[in-house]
């Protein structure tokens, strides 16, 4: 499984946001120029969402991944986040189900599960703007640590500020910003962000961050 390149303050503060890299498919691999495909079909998706807000295509591009090569399941887990986006919890919910159908074991089958967490939550969860906004933030948050994954660092950027638009006092939108400037290699805004992240973080994490902006 390939994982997102992770060097020096990059390193950690990737690894506090889960930052997943491409999903390889466990089982038979698929051909090469299949794969080749479903991993441009996927890059093409995550621009189409951040710089066009083109859902459509969004979901056209991914769901084109997987008709390239059925075994890429880093598409099923975007087509999940899509749908939070959309806050369309039932097709979430199915989307993240598959993607465990396949890799239950990894790090990122961890984060499926969490996404099903916040999933389960809205869908049995009385609607209240306070949920509703949570559950904006989260997927939000997974959509940048797939830009990251992607090596596509300016629109993690972009990302990581909705993300603090939509919550600014939450810790993981400046982490993710901070692992985004380090891999566009600038570290003096990435120390920054670091920061920033620390003073919002809860204690258990504060000490980690801290070591990373000094």
């Amino acid at each position: 499984m390939r994982r997102c390149s992770r060097h020096g303050i990059g390193s950690w503060i990737a690894a506090l946001i889960i930052c997943h890299g491409a999903l390889e498919a466990q089982g038979v691999p698929a051909a090469p120029q299949h794969r080749d495909q479903a991993q441009r079909d996927v890059r093409l998706a995550m621009r189409a969402l951040v710089v066009d807000h083109d859902t459509s295509a969004t979901h056209r591009y991914l769901l084109s991944a997987l008709t390239s090569d059925s075994t890429y399941n880093v598409s099923r887990f975007d087509l999940g986040v899509l749908a939070e986006t959309a806050e369309d919890w039932s097709s979430a919910k199915g989307w993240f189900t598959r993607f465990l159908s396949w890799d239950s074991t990894s790090s990122d089958a961890q984060a499926a599960r969490g996404e099903l967490r916040t999933v389960d939550a809205r869908i049995h969860a009385d609607s209240s703007p306070r949920e509703a906004l949570a559950a904006r933030y989260q997927s939000t948050i997974e959509l940048g640590r797939r830009m990251l994954a992607l090596g596509m660092a300016n629109d993690a950027l972009v990302v990581a500020a909705r993300a603090r638009s939509l919550d600014s006092t939450r810790w993981e939108a400046y982490a993710l910003a901070a692992a985004a400037a380090a891999q566009r290699n600038d570290p003096q805004l990435a120390r920054a962000l670091a920061d920033s992240a620390a003073t919002r973080a809860p204690p258990p994490l504060q000490k980690v961050l801290r070591s990373i902006s000094n």
